[in-house]
């Protein structure tokens, strides 16, 4: 949509100098088409930041240099790139050279798709969220059935002379699909390091999965902020062994812990409502945590996640009640949660541990 956005307002702006002579030097904008190649030329400049902030018009993930000192002081969730910035100023071109709307009354701009649209074209739960948050009907309806990403491939191409990084459970190679729908993308192959229990360890991956799918679906359903998708790990038999093959994920990093450790920015607030969210909709059963993946351009993508149960029913990243109870002993509420979510009773008399940012486990 930016390269569209991009042609008609260099045409329009051609149209517009030739009317004034010429006088005025309009900008020369370059409208980014994801948010990697943004990031990219952001990074480049030469009083290129660390600090990192998505804009709230187009939900992508800029360093500091990417937003003007005023929108940049506005804070997080009400900053606006440069870009959406220069699309908004010049945006009565387009409505001047365009037939004239028989739509009246107040608009927002729809946070998924970027068009200013009146207040029908949103629910009105959608409509009482508010500039930079709202999604218009069509870009909610086409998220609904969008919480799975899966591989949609049967055959891949690994190299495992090479591995690209290692965890406390498993290590990880780089490969390709070599048909389907993302042909030539990348994906990657985890093979965990213990072999004696390797069967165990699969039957708690795949039920961490299908319990983590289920409670983001009900969350994305909610329309909160950007929709949330769960990797499908598939099971796979290479030369290395037994390894799930899922998609891979740009940008990663970790979010929270199964200890209650939270890591400071981007959407680390939003996906820490999302674990006491879990626990709220599952009437204090389960936690859905140790949340990391990243940010797609469209949509933030999780895996390895870890579900804390009453009953440990989980395998060994499954802390049960005592971890359940750590992990609220160190969430604070923010902006996302809601008043009404329900919170555990944390008992004065237990003694906890120390949250930390790697994933905690207990002996198989």
């Amino acid at each position: 949509m930016a390269n569209t956005i991009f042609g008609k307002q260099q045409q329009i702006l051609r149209w517009t100098e030739d009317l004034i002579g010429g006088s005025v030097a309009f900008p020369d904008f370059n409208f980014p088409s994801s948010s990697v190649s943004s990031c990219t030329s952001y990074e480049n400049s030469e009083s290129s930041s660390k600090e990192y902030r998505c804009c709230k018009a187009c939900w992508n993930l800029f360093p500091s240099t990417a937003y003007s000192y005023n929108q940049w002081w506005k804070g997080e969730g009400n900053s606006r790139c440069r870009d959406c910035v220069a699309i908004n100023r010049f945006s009565f071109f387009f409505k001047s050279s365009s037939e004239p709307s028989s739509e009246q009354g107040p608009t927002l701009v729809c946070c998924a798709c970027n068009r200013e649209l009146v207040s029908e074209h949103f629910s009105t739960r959608q409509w009482m969220k508010g500039e930079g948050i709202s999604r218009c009907k069509n870009c909610v309806s086409d998220n609904k059935h969008n919480t799975q990403r899966r591989n949609h491939a049967e055959s891949f191409a690994f190299d495992f002379s090479e591995v690209f990084n290692v965890g406390a459970f498993r290590k990880v190679y780089k490969g390709r699909y070599s048909d389907g729908i993302n042909e030539g993308k990348t994906c990657v192959a985890k093979i965990f390091w213990d072999k004696r229990n390797e069967t165990a360890w699969f039957s708690y991956d795949g039920k961490v999965v299908d319990r983590a799918t289920k409670i983001v679906e009900k969350w994305n359903a909610e329309n909160f902020g950007p929709t949330v998708q769960v990797n499908q790990p598939e099971r796979i038999r290479t030369v290395e062994g037994l390894a799930l093959v899922e998609p891979f994920i740009n940008f990663y990093k970790k979010f929270n812990t199964n200890t209650g450790y939270v890591f400071e920015g981007p959407y680390s607030e939003y996906l820490q409502a999302l674990s006491h969210y879990s626990y709220h909709i599952s009437g204090g059963q389960f936690v859905l945590c140790d949340l990391q993946g990243g940010w797609t351009g469209q949509c933030l993508v999780i895996t390895d996640p870890v579900i804390l149960s009453q009953k440990k029913r989980f395998g060994p990243t499954d802390l049960g009640r005592n971890g359940i109870l750590q992990f609220f002993l160190y969430h604070e509420c923010n902006q996302w949660c809601k008043q009404h979510w329900q919170l555990p009773n944390i008992p004065s008399e237990l003694f906890y541990e120390t949250a930390i940012p790697g994933t905690s486990m207990i002996s198989l």
